[in-house]
Formats: structure tokens, C-alpha cells, sequence
């Protein structure tokens, strides 16, 4: 099995000799060898939803995928997931992801609000409206 793909993302990240790849809708993680090669036997696979996914955001011990609505944790250590969604509405999805300090914020592909999840319970912390004032009072 070749990893050498034009629609690959590669990330540095978790353990020494760990990486992260993203093939549309499915994260790969496997351990590089010396020689930076990737060990094929070592790869797992993990699909985070059946939509592409959108953004990627490295966290210290984590890598967030997100896929429509949901983002899926992989921990870098035990590769366990968690997934959670981060709006109601199915057809809008992470646009961007920033991490500030204990926490993600999260911009979507409608709509004027930013949304603050917590870094370790995944809970939804604060929705800000970033609209204009102007947009607010001619609505």
C-alpha cells in the first residue's frame, strides 16, 4: 500500500515517530521508521464520519477532524476517539478551528457565530454573534 497521494495531509504530531494523514473522510495514523518511511503494518485507520473532513487542528495531545457538523478527538497516545457535534443544523459545517488556551473556537460555513468548546469535556462553552452592529439592527 502506497501513501503517496496529491490529497494527502501530512502531520507531525503525538508520540516520537508518530504521524497523521487525512484521505477525505478517514484519518490514518501510523509510526515512520527511521529512515522517515512509513511502517504500512503499524497504520490504523480512522474514519470520522461519512462527509469529507473539513479542517484538521493539532492540539498538544490530540488532533481534531472535522466532518459536517461533528469533530472527531483522536488522543495521540491511545488513538481512542470522541465524537461530538458542534452545531444542530447537519448542513453546516466547520469552516475553522483555533485552539485559545483550554479551549477550541470554531467558525461554520453559515451563519455569523463563533462557538468555544472545552479542550478536555468537549463541552460547549460560549456562542458569540460576530455580525456587524449595522447587520443586528437591520434585522
Amino acid at each position: 500500500m502506497s501513501f503517496a497521494c496529491s490529497r494527502c495531509v501530512f502531520l507531525r504530531h503525538g508520540t516520537p515517530g508518530r504521524r497523521f494523514f487525512l484521505i477525505f473522510v478517514i484519518l490514518f495514523i501510523g509510526i515512520n521508521k527511521i529512515d522517515d518511511c512509513w511502517d504500512q503494518d503499524s497504520c490504523r485507520c480512522v474514519r470520522v464520519g461519512s462527509e469529507p473532513v473539513r479542517t484538521l487542528l493539532v492540539l498538544d495531545d490530540s488532533v481534531w477532524a472535522s466532518c459536517g457538523n461533528s469533530v472527531t478527538a483522536v488522543d495521540s497516545s491511545s488513538l481512542n476517539t470522541q465524537t461530538f457535534e458542534v452545531h444542530p443544523d447537519k448542513m453546516i459545517s466547520v469552516a475553522h478551528m483555533a485552539c485559545a488556551g483550554g479551549g477550541v473556537w470554531m467558525a461554520f460555513s453559515e451563519g455569523s457565530s463563533i462557538r468555544l468548546f472545552h479542550t478536555e469535556t468537549l463541552e460547549l462553552l460560549q456562542e458569540i454573534n460576530i455580525s456587524t452592529r449595522s447587520t443586528l439592527l437591520n434585522t
